[in-house]
Formats: structure tokens, sequence, C-alpha cells
């Protein structure tokens, strides 16, 4: 009997929307009705509802038997089918993905009517706008520009393999100068002052850190890098970056990994005098509580409080990862983590999937790439997953990680969570090296649950947290809950994700700013894309 309803609402919604999916305008109303609502402002079903939209918003929702529908409207009949918020993914690198925007149909076929894009080429800003004035099918999207990075040897997982090359680099000048002012010989001592003693010098410079060397640029191509990244290897070029990206009203600023102390703080210093948000990755050099109380409006990565709490010194962590010995996380510290977190009302995105296919690429990079949700993926972005991706990094020799690190991300989250902390979720999809993609928002909130987190606190923070987040940001975030005066950002759903949070998955239709697609449309468009390749 289930069966039979699904196929009768699928054709109904099938037919209704044929005519009208491309149609909705602003000056038309259109009518959901007979629907199961979600709406996540509070954990509750409201059966039997029509929902109203007009001018691309939530102009009412009422029980069927009293809703008041124009004569005009566009009627989606949904037979009882589920209505949430559209999905809101807070963590992306679209551009990586692919300079095509076509392929904004891939997040919208998840389901995913939000997307906030952390660090990305200006022409990100051109999508963004083209999105919102209806020119460009695609989720709402927020964006930052460039992300601002450091010396390349501490950037993208590197740091290791580059330290070494680098003191190969430095000791060996040292260890030939030495050498040669050895076999010193009075009838040779010019050609030994000549050349000994630049070596020494260059080398005596180098390992006093008085001329920083960078492996990366000596050996141009070694190391994968974002495009989208700018490198500040000065407190000028960082300032002057952050007013550029300001006057190009980017959505924030992303600060980045290799960036020195000062550099770091002089930079979000500028950015808070723009008025603008600080996205941050965490600096392991400094002090956690320092770094926590200096502004920075979010923290990007749950995982990046790891540094901060092994139990031994980051150098032996690696050398034990390296041993195939799986290191220990200091469980007592994670309550002062999360009291910081909320004291200096940091937000968190959650990126627990990000790592779990991290490690997955890492243990069988060619079976995980071979799997059927992988074929929406340009063949040149999946041989840079396969060829520069984590398995190149120290990572390789990491033990187990849901033994491991799963588990503690599992107890900070919660522990963040009770303390007040504002948690959203992200994929890093597109990323160059994660091999992240758009269908792992669904992932993202199983974790999440076998986290330990309810249905609907997980399914809040993939809906009506975005939305509060996108107020922090200064700009409307009037998205995340059905309710009167958002943006009819929706999804309807075959059966109740309260109940089972994979639910998401089984979608009938999504509805962005006002504009609906049935499932299928939207998996045919996700085809024709993959047929450009």
């Amino acid at each position: 009997m289930h069966n039979v309803h699904r196929l009768i609402a699928a054709l109904i919604f099938t037919t209704a929307c044929t005519v009208i999916a491309h149609n909705v305008i602003a000056s038309e109303t259109t009518a959901i009705v007979n629907v199961n609502v979600l709406p996540m402002d509070r954990e509750v079903v409201l059966e039997n509802q029509t929902v109203l939209i007009k001018d691309n918003l939530i102009l009412a929702i009422n029980p069927v038997e009293e809703a008041q529908v124009p004569d005009e409207a566009l009627i989606l009949e949904g037979n009882g089918a589920y209505l949430i918020p559209g999905l809101a993914d807070m963590h992306v690198h679209l551009f990586a993905w692919d300079p095509d925007p076509h392929h904004l149909v891939l997040y919208l076929a998840q389901g995913t009517t939000t997307v906030r894009s952390l660090g990305e080429a200006h022409d990100m800003l051109t999508w963004r706008e083209q999105v919102r004035n209806g020119e460009l099918d695609g989720p709402t999207i927020y964006s930052t520009g460039r992300v601002i990075i450091g010396n390349h040897d501490n950037y993208m997982g590197f740091d290791l393999i580059s330290q070494t090359l680098d003191v190969v680099l430095l000791v060996l000048p040292l260890l030939i100068g030495l050498v040669m002012l050895a076999a010193w010989k009075p009838a040779q001592s010019k050609r030994n002052l000549l050349i000994g003693a630049p070596l020494l010098l260059i080398a005596g410079v180098a390992l006093l850190n008085l001329k920083p060397v960078s492996t990366a640029d000596l050996i141009p191509g070694l190391f994968p890098q974002f495009t989208h990244g700018f490198l500040a290897e000065t407190v000028d070029q960082a300032i002057t970056e952050v007013r550029n990206q300001r006057n190009l009203q980017v959505d924030g600023i992303k600060l980045y990994d290799g960036l020195t102390e000062n550099t770091f703080l002089e930079a979000l210093a500028e950015a808070k005098r723009q008025n603008l948000y600080v996205h941050a990755h965490l600096l392991d050099q400094m002090d956690l509580e320092v770094l926590l109380d200096t502004g920075v409006d979010e923290v990007v990565h749950v995982d990046e409080f790891n540094s901060f709490h092994w139990n031994k010194p980051s150098a032996e962590v690696v050398a034990d990862f390296e041993k195939g010995i799986n290191p220990t996380l200091n469980y007592n510290s994670i309550s002062q983590s999360a009291a910081m977190m909320a004291r200096s009302d940091i937000a968190l995105v959650s990126n627990l999937s990000t790592d779990e296919v991290s490690l997955q690429l890492i243990r069988n990079t060619p079976e995980v790439l071979l799997r059927p949700s992988y074929r929406i993926v340009r063949p040149e972005v999946l041989e840079t997953w396969r060829t520069q991706g984590r398995p190149v990094t120290s990572w390789i020799h990491q033990g187990d990680y849901r033994a491991t690190e799963l588990p503690f991300f599992n107890a900070l989250l919660s522990a963040m969570h009770e303390a007040g902390v504002m948690i959203t979720i992200g994929t890093d999809s597109a990323q160059l090296v994660e091999g992240s993609l758009p269908s792992n928002i669904h992932r993202e909130l199983e974790l999440l649950v076998e986290a330990g987190f309810s249905n609907y606190e997980a399914l809040s923070m993939g809906t009506r947290n975005a939305g509060l987040v996108v107020d922090r940001m200064g700009r409307d975030g009037n998205f995340g809950t059905v309710s009167i005066g958002n943006r009819a950002d929706l999804i309807l759903l075959e059966r109740n994700p309260l109940e089972n949070i994979s639910h998401t998955r089984q979608r009938i239709g999504v509805m962005v700013r006002g504009q609906w697609f049935t499932q299928a449309e939207l998996d045919s468009r996700v085809d024709d894309y993959v047929k450009r390749f």
C-alpha cells in the first residue's frame, strides 16, 4: 500500500510540476496542500497543512480545512508527504569543483538550497549574484573571497614532507662548507674560502631563520595548492588582501593555515575594522584560550581542535602515526574548550563527513573513487584526488579513525552543544584533496545522530542554525525554518526524518526561492551535467 501511495504522489507531483517548474515567478502564488510540516523552529509535526508561497517567500501556513487558497494559485498536491526546510551546507568549495556553474545543480539534487563557499576565486561572487537574480539555477550562495594562507610548507598537510626537504636543503650547504674547511690546505685556501664560506653563511642565515626558505617555492609544482588562495608572506600583504576583499563585497574572510601569529592577528583585526565575519582555521602555535579570545567568529572544522588535545606534542603524534600507533586524546580538557567557545560566542562547523571520506581515500583511493557516487566528478578533479590528495601526506600512516578521533570529535561536539555553541554542518565538498561530495550532507546528518544527537538536533544544525549564523554574518538569514516570511527553500520528503534521519535521502522534490523542481527533474539535470565531461 505504501508503494502505491508513493507512486500516486510521484505521478501527481511530476504532472503538476512539468508545467510549473520553471514558471514560478514573484507575482504568482503557489499552494503546497495536504503536507505534514516540520517547521524546525520547534520539534513538532504540523499535520495536514497548506503552505502558501508568494514572491518567493512563505506567505501562510494553515490546516487544510482553514486555508484560503487564491483561485489563481498554482497547486502542488502533497498527498501526506513531509515538508522540511532546505538543507544548508555551510562549508563548500564551489569553484574548486568546477569553473562551470552548471554543477550547482549537484547541490539542489541533494536538497541543499543554501551553500557557503569558504575560500573562492572572485568569480564566485558573480555566481552569487546570478543565482539571486534568477539568471542561474542553484542554491543561494554566501561566499568569502580567496583564503588568506601562510607559508606553503605549513599548508595542505604537507608540512612533514616539506620540512624534511627544507632540512636537507639547509643542512647540505652547511655540511659541504664544513667538509671544505676541514680539508684546508694553504695552496687551496682561496678556493676553499670562495666556496666554503658562502655556503656556511647561507646555511647559518637559514638555520637562524633570518631568511626563511620555502621548499614549495624552491621546487615549483611539488605541492598542490589552491588556485583560489592568497599567499600572505607579510602583514601588509594580508591587510591589503582583506581590504580588497571588502571592496568586492564578500560575505566573510577566511584565515587559513601557515600564517604567522602576528599576520593572523593583524589580518583578523583589519577584518573587524572592515566589519567582516571571520572564518578561521586554528593556529596550533598559539595558546587556545588566547586564540579563541581574538575575535574569531567561527571555527570551520571540528578537527581544528586536535592539535590542542593530543596527549603528546604534535611531532610525537606524527611519529606515532608513522609507526602505526594510535595516539591518545585528552578528553578531560574538552569541557574547557567548549566553555571558551561559548564564552566568545564562536560558531562551529562539524565537518565529520570530511574526515571520514579523507580516511577512506587514504585506505583505498582507487576503490573509493570508482564508487557510483563519484560519477558526477570531472575526470581532472578525480585525478587530483587520486594523485595529489591525502595519500601523499603524513596521514597515510594514520590508524583507525573511528576508534581514535571520531569518538573524541563526538564528545567534543556534544560538549559544545551543551555549552550553547552554535553548530552547523558542512561537507567541505570539492576541496582539492578531500574527495568530498555534495551528497555527503546526508552522511553528516547521520554521523551526528550516531554521535548521540537527536534527529531533531541534527536536522536543526543543517537548517535552522544555518539561518542564525548567516544573520550573525550580517546577511539576511531568512531561511532554515518553515515560517511565515522566510525564503521558500523547502524539501518534500517521502517519510518523516524525525523518525529516521536517513529519510532526507528520499526526496520527492525541492523548492529553492519559490521555484519547484521534482527530484526526477533534478536527477535528469545531474545526468545532463555528467554528459558534459
